[in-house]
């Protein structure tokens, strides 16, 4: 018997797997930051936009 959590099931977009990756980091500059950058290349523009309204809006994702 095997029980499959659909919870998070779906099709997303390529911006939304490097958005996910990154609601843990704190810090500006990390190197999983870093890594994220070169994994997604297509997405530092969204990661950028991303950290920019976390870090001035004071709202916490966690």
């Amino acid at each position: 018997i095997c029980i499959i959590d659909w919870e998070y099931a779906g099709w997303m977009p390529n911006y939304w797997d490097a958005l996910k990756a990154t609601w843990t980091q704190w810090e500006p500059d990390t190197e999983w930051l870093q890594i994220m950058r070169t994994v997604f290349p297509d997405c530092i523009e969204e990661l950028e936009t991303d950290w920019q309204w976390r870090s001035r809006s004071g709202i916490t994702i966690i």
